[in-house]
């Protein structure tokens, strides 16, 4: 083995100097675009090795023609030994390739190139056409299946030092075969591998009948798929016992920045300011290939034993506990691990760093919370709730946490939000760590919220995991709902459970209302590219599962999920299994109707895209009867002709408003349903009690009416939720041109006397959408404004600024809402005590930050959006000194909510340093921030248009969000096409997302058109407008971080009259989202994501 391991150094001096140019032996030289009758080079290379033997260079086209390049002459030959004249040959003694004067378009696709023998260099990779459809590939994405693994015995030794990034590794996998029908299957051996250097000499593959190696006639490298192929001279055979096999191997990856993979990290130590480096790991979705070759499909489930190599001083972490550590030299440590349980690739995780555990409080197994040195009163918090939210989850799951240990570990730069992998969950510091009096409330309801996602993901994805990524939106949605009930259990006053309308449910919705929404089950080819973590697959995933749960009843929910957990733990599973197991529960109990299934009805939701609006009809003789269609945005989209199982019950204003289950059910096939309405009544009546159906509802004028008129006598004679929805539904119906705009607007009266934050924030979110529509219209938008004040001022002057201690969360989050549009509606003594607060803390740093935690960012943006220069540099000094990573964000959307462009551009600079104040996990909050003002939305996108060339594509749709899903100008949305069409060919992959947004912009042009002047005649029509506002300011959509908004217990009695109409007419329906949605749904969800939480 001498040899091998001199062999494997040496691969690793090569990576460090041709890690950027070289990642495997034969190296690919081609452009992945091409356009028809261009001339076109590509080529293939031994990077190093063997030289080149000229008489063994073949290309096999995409039509699995054999061409021979002979780079002495220059010719290309068929397999019939004829020239080939749409091709030339060139190489050296290294390489060979083919030059096409006029490259044809039947040469696009997969090209495969084979060099040498004894054994071969393959490589394959793909030519795709410029003007395609094919932007990468789709086809044999998925592993053959003939390979079945056991165990897999990895040791990786990074190196973690300035200059020295490599990982040294070595892997032997157990595998049994299961026979394949193609043959040709059977001779090889297809593992994933990416950006890693194999060392080919140390390949072996060992039968346990034969202790003699099986031959190897040529190893792959398909560069698209990120497959390593192990060409075999014999087939594998098919024996009736495990471990049939063992493949050994050796090889060298690298400890990256990317945030992706095995990758580096780092962080300035307190005491000695020195750079301090860690590795850590990030593997889904797709990315333990990045480690070591593997079979990294999630049903490719094995047991693992992982050995880390480190640094003395350094303490490694993986997922289950430390069976030994032994010293390798002076400088040098191997820790070796448990075995795993069975487990998929993806949920592996290794930490080597200087970190110091917290020990969790009150826990059942070993449980550890790792951060930096100096942070210990930061994890207290942690190490407090996760082991609590563990035991819980254990009754609620009715099945014991498997693993002997919890570790849960703080990174410096991190990607998502979290990551669940199994006993080993990795964290943003903003979600895990909270400092006691500099947190704020809304930290630790985000903290506690991601760590009860995270662990509910040890059951429902780690124990029992999806077979393949198209169930992905079961995998998050799931994790979402349990998230909720989990965070319920830690801070039961914070209404988690109530705020899901505003936080999920009506955010999903405006996403889902457009004709570009995609289902969330949606067959998944290739996952780097088809799979998004996206709002539908966390949000519409709770909310579908929230419906389930009240039309079958927690309990019964709650048995089904037992037996599903049951039945297949340790294994794969798809939503089939879910389903079969709450129907067999279900029918059990005689909650469904007998020609009902949850199969049946969850699958007509989850493979269609959209959601339905119920339409109430009062008929000549005096009943009503309700009928469906799907829910569009667009006016003029073309009717949909999707129908769903819709689950029906009905509350009376003055009821309880608490019986969730369905007393009827609206199907595809109905073409309508009687309602059973109590004729003895005559109140309002609401349908969709607590609005746990995934639906709307649009009620015949009479009992909009009613609604109204209850509304404005005694709100709380209808739910609180019910009040949320009615004002969420009729904004939309109204947008959605389904619904006469009075009706919604004279129900916000009511507002001036809510004092429950969910409504309130419901009503105050949908408002926010006809403020973004008047940005361009300053006598009308101060007109608007005084109308929204004027509901708001009885309350502000009510919760002024003081938070007590003892405030309850929901509270808070009213107050901040209350204040945050009075504020950017320009209300001088807000914002006259904003900046005060702000320039105290501004002439005495000194003495430290006073502001109250919650108010912070608000304070912030309001004094940074009225102050100057002086007022933003101070702030961006304060980057470099927080105390909690939450303090960063809270930071970054008060800078961005400057009115200096200059300010603004050298804020937006700051993403384009390679290092610099800002992390790049945390660029895009800065485009967030920049982009939520009617001011900013400017400056980033001119900024965009700049700076282009040196941007990464992907960003481009979350920097220019901020503009495009708020233009309602011809002018703007003539910049936008003009600026999408000359850089198409930039702009790659994201055009998809940027015609979307698109869409939305020129739907923001009708509804101005529409509906505009209907908005200002109403709010002139009212008695007593208040006097038009005068203070400078510029109106936000900031994303509030850490929660939604605020809520007060106190009650707030507005002095608005009643103003009534005597005609409401029911029209077309329409969405409008939280606040921050408006800026962020459906154009970028990608990794939009991921920032809520995997």
């Amino acid at each position: 083995m001498k040899h091998i391991k001199i062999l494997l150094c040496f691969f690793a001096f090569l990576y460090s100097v041709f890690a950027q140019d070289f990642d495997y032996p034969i190296v690919v030289d081609r452009e992945l675009f091409a356009k028809p009758n261009d001339e076109v080079s590509f080529s293939c290379q031994l990077a190093f090795g063997d030289l080149l033997n000229p008489n063994r260079c073949l290309f096999i086209t995409p039509q699995k023609r054999h061409y021979l390049a002979n780079i002495t002459d220059g010719l290309v030959y068929d397999e019939n030994a004829l020239v080939v004249p749409a091709f030339t040959a060139f190489g050296d003694e290294r390489t060979c390739g083919l030059h096409s004067e006029e490259f044809q378009s039947i040469f696009a696709g997969q090209w495969q190139c084979i060099l040498n023998d004894a054994p071969a260099h393959l490589a394959s990779f793909h030519i795709f056409m410029e003007d395609g459809e094919s932007t990468h590939v789709q086809d044999r994405i998925r592993l053959p299946k003939h390979v079945i693994p056991s165990v897999y015995e990895v040791e990786l030794s990074p190196r973690i030092e300035e200059g020295d990034f490599e990982i040294p590794g070595t892997m032997k996998l157990h595998f049994s075969v299961d026979l394949d029908e193609d043959d040709h299957v059977m001779h090889k051996i297809v593992l994933h591998s990416k950006s890693t250097l194999i060392v080919e000499d140390s390949i072996t593959i060992i039968s346990a009948l034969d202790p003699e190696p099986l031959n190897i006639t040529a190893f792959e490298y398909d560069l698209e798929r990120e497959f390593f192929i192990i060409h075999l001279e014999d087939p594998l055979e098919h024996e009736t016992f495990s471990d049939e096999y063992t493949l050994s191997m050796d090889f060298v990856s690298y400890l990256s920045d990317s945030l992706d993979g095995f990758y580096r990290s780092s962080y300035q130590d307190p005491v000695t300011n020195m750079t301090k480096y860690l590795a850590v790991t990030q593997f889904e979705s797709t990315s333990a290939r990045l480690a070591f070759p593997c079979l990294d499909e999630p049903d490719r489930k094995a047991k693992f034993n992982i050995k880390l190599g480190h640094k003395k001083g350094t303490e490694a972490v993986s997922n289950m506990n430390v069976l030994a550590t032994t010293e390798i030299g002076d400088d040098r440590m191997v820790t070796e691990f448990a075995q795993t349980d069975i487990m998929s690739t993806y949920l592996l995780a290794f930490l080597i760093s200087e970190f110091q555990p917290t020990v969790g409080i009150d826990s059942d197994i070993d449980f550890s919370i790792y951060h930096m040195p100096g942070k210990e009163d930061q994890a207290v918090k942690a190490a407090e709730v996760g082991p609590r939210v563990l035991k819980y989850y254990e009754d609620y799951f009715g099945i014991d946490y498997p693993l002997p240990k919890m570790d849960m570990a703080a990174i410096p730069d991190f990607s998502a939000g979290a990551m669940e992998n199994w006993g080993l969950i990795t964290y943003r510091e903003a979600t895990l760590l909270y400092q006691e009096s500099i947190s704020s409330k809304g930290d630790e309801d985000r903290v506690v919220e991601v760590i009860a996602h995270e662990l509910a993901h040890q059951w429902f994805g780690n124990l029992v995991t999806m077979k393949w990524w198209t169930d992905l939106w079961l995998n998050e949605g799931f994790a979402t709902y349990v998230e909720n009930i989990g965070s319920t259990f830690i801070l039961p006053n914070n209404e988690k459970l109530d705020r899901v309308l505003i936080m999920d449910l009506h955010d999903v919705f405006g996403i889902d209302a457009l004709v570009s929404s995609k289902p969330i089950s949606v067959e998944v080819a290739n996952p780097d590219y088809d799979m998004t973590y996206s709002r539908l697959s966390y949000g519409k995933g709770n909310c579908l599962i929230r419906m389930i749960e009240n039309f079958i009843t927690l309990e019964v929910f709650k048995a089904g999920i037992n037996q599903y957990l049951e039945t297949k733990q340790h294994e794969n599973a798809d939503r089939y299994d879910l389903w079969n197991a709450l129907n067999e529960v279900a029918q059990s109990a005689n909650i469904l109707p007998k020609d009902l299934d949850i199969a049946q009805i969850m699958e007509n939701w989850t493979e269609k895209e959209g959601y339905p609006v119920l339409m109430v009809t009062l008929e000549d003789d005096g009943t009503r009867s309700v009928r469906q269609k799907r829910f569009l945005l667009d006016p003029d989209a073309v009717e949909s002709s999707l129908k769903y199982f819709i689950p029906i019950n009905i509350e009376y204003a003055e009821g309880k408003f608490t019986n969730t289950t369905a007393t009827a059910w609206l199907k595809p096939d109905d073409e309508d349903l009687a309602l059973e309405i109590e004729t003895d009544k005559d109140q309002a009546y609401i349908l969709n009690v607590k609005q746990t159906g995934y639906y709307r509802v649009n009620y015949e004028p009479e009992n909009w009416q009613k609604i109204h008129d209850t509304l404005m006598k005694n709100s709380k004679a209808i739910g609180k939720l019910n009040r949320a929805q009615i004002l969420d539904d009729s904004f939309n119906l109204a947008r959605a041109g389904q619904l006469d705009y009075h009706v919604p607007l004279n129900l916000s009266l009511y507002l001036s006397q809510e004092d429950e934050y969910v409504p309130l924030q419901a009503g105050l979110n949908a408002l926010k959408y006809l403020e973004t529509m008047m940005w361009n219209a300053d006598q009308e938008y101060n007109l608007f404004k005084d109308y929204v004040k004027s509901l708001l001022t009885n309350a502000f002057d009510d919760i002024g600024f003081d938070v007590a201690n003892e405030d309850s969360f929901v509270k808070i989050l009213r107050q901040k809402s209350i204040l945050q549009f009075m504020c950017f509606y320009g209300d001088a003594s807000c914002i006259r005590e904003a900046v005060e607060q702000f320039e105290a803390w501004m002439s005495n740093p000194e003495a430290g930050n006073k502001i109250n935690p919650d108010l912070r960012q608000l304070i912030y943006e309001v004094a940074i959006q009225n102050g100057d220069q002086s007022h933003f540099n101070f702030l961006l000094n304060q980057l470099s000194q927080v105390e909690v990573d939450q303090d960063i964000q809270k930071i970054i959307y008060g800078l961005g909510h400057s009115l200096h462009e200059g300010l603004l551009k050298q804020l937006l600079d700051l993403t384009l340093a390679d290092e610099g104040t800002i992390r790049s996990q945390d660029f895009r909050s800065v485009y967030r921030a920049v982009g939520s003002t009617s001011f900013g939305r400017r400056v980033q996108f001119d900024w965009l248009k700049a700076n282009l060339d040196v941007l990464p594509t992907s960003s481009v749709p979350e920097i220019i969000a901020g503009f495009i899903n708020t233009a309602n100008t011809k002018n703007e949305i003539e910049e936008l096409e003009d600026f999408i069409e000359k850089k198409k060919d930039d702009l790659g992959l994201v055009m998809g997302s940027l015609n979307q947004g698109l869409d939305k912009a020129r739907i923001n042009l009708k509804w101005t058109t529409a509906n505009f002047e209907t908005i200002v005649d109403w709010i002139q029509s009212l008695p007593d407008p208040a006097p038009t506002t005068t203070t400078r300011t510029t109106i936000s959509t900031t994303v509030t971080t850490g929660s939604e908004s605020s809520t007060s217990g106190s009650t707030a009695t507005g002095s608005t009259e009643p103003f009534t109409t005597t005609d409401i007419v029911t029209g077309s329906a329409f969405l409008v989202r939280p606040y921050w949605e408006i800026l962020l749904f459906g154009v970028f969800s990608t990794a939009l994501s991921h920032l809520f939480n995997c």
